[in-house]
């Protein structure tokens, strides 16, 4: 890696899709695809999304790099982290650190496919044009966006089946969505969402008898909270605390009901309305006690 090791700048928290930046460091990676290699292009600023390693629910973005060897195309974007003191370069899964941890400079590793010739020597130090794919990334931002608001919506409709009091959400309600979920999935036309119903989650307070029996009724209420923010059309804000990869950024939804705000690392669009329509179907199985939430979008 360079002598720096500085965190790459990020700008997708604020929706931008393109930009300039110096090449700072190129290597061959196993990319997404473990039986192939790629190059991981590391840049000093970055309009790309990188999939988070712990979290790994809104995929990476995928786009292209004009250079003066000329158009890479972006096939993948992952999380790196390097110590600051030195040492390997740790890529994705590979990351053992805690994310911020300040011992580690945090990257966004671009992934492109292998290709023939010297292109280390050739690229590192020059300026590059990166541009992501803007209709993938709009598609993902929506699908994200939706996933928070039946995350919203599971919690306002559940709110009467906690008898402890619990964690709240960004609207005041008990957080069914934050305490019982193990993980999140983000697509181009929707989001898959798991949570699990077991023990834990009755020792904190939930109700969970006869729950199978209301999961129809409890998918038309979420359907019906949902579409009612889609059409109040509240503003999003993607509030950050630095411009570093590594900086806490927090999704802000204004709603009638009050400004809801929840840690996301995600990109998102400009406000509610753009989600169009949304339709949510919810399964539970009895044996796994796992409630699956399925979103799909049809944006505006």
């Amino acid at each position: 890696m360079s002598d720096s090791f500085c965190s790459t700048v990020v700008t997708f928290p604020e929706g931008a899709i393109e930009a300039s930046s110096t090449i700072v460091h190129i290597q061959r990676v196993l990319g997404l695809d473990p039986k192939a290699t790629h190059w991981a292009v590391f840049t000093e600023a970055t309009p790309f999304h990188p999939v988070d390693p712990t979290w790994p629910d809104q995929p990476g973005d995928t786009g292209v790099l004009l250079t003066d060897v000329g158009e890479l195309p972006v096939t993948g974007c992952v999380t790196a982290a390097v110590a600051r003191a030195g040492g390997e370069l740790l890529v994705d899964a590979e990351i053992t650190a805690k994310r911020g941890d300040p011992e580690y400079a945090w990257l966004v590793c671009h992934l492109v496919a292998d290709r023939a010739g010297d292109l280390p020597g050739r690229l590192v130090g020059t300026a590059a044009k990166l541009l992501v794919d803007r209709r993938r990334r709009r598609r993902l931002s929506v699908a994200h966006t939706a996933c928070h608001l039946t995350g919203l919506a599971l919690n306002v409709n559940l709110a009467d089946r906690w008898r402890k009091p619990i964690r709240t959400d960004g609207l005041g309600r008990p957080d069914f969505d934050g305490v019982a979920i193990v993980s999140s999935r983000i697509a181009e036309d929707g989001a898959m969402d798991t949570y699990r119903l077991g023990t834990s989650l009755r020792k904190a307070g939930f109700v969970s008898e006869g729950f199978a029996d209301g999961v129809s009724a409890l998918q038309s209420a979420i359907e019906t909270s949902v579409a009612e923010w889609v059409r109040q059309a509240g503003q999003i804000t993607v509030l950050t605390k630095g411009s570093a990869l590594h900086d806490r950024r927090t999704w802000e939804c204004v709603l009638q009901e009050g400004t809801a705000r929840t840690s996301c690392g995600g990109t998102h669009p400009q406000n509610t309305g753009e989600l169009g329509s949304v339709t949510v179907r919810c399964a539970f199985d009895p044996d796994t006690k796992l409630l699956t939430v399925a979103t799909t979008v049809v944006p505006s």
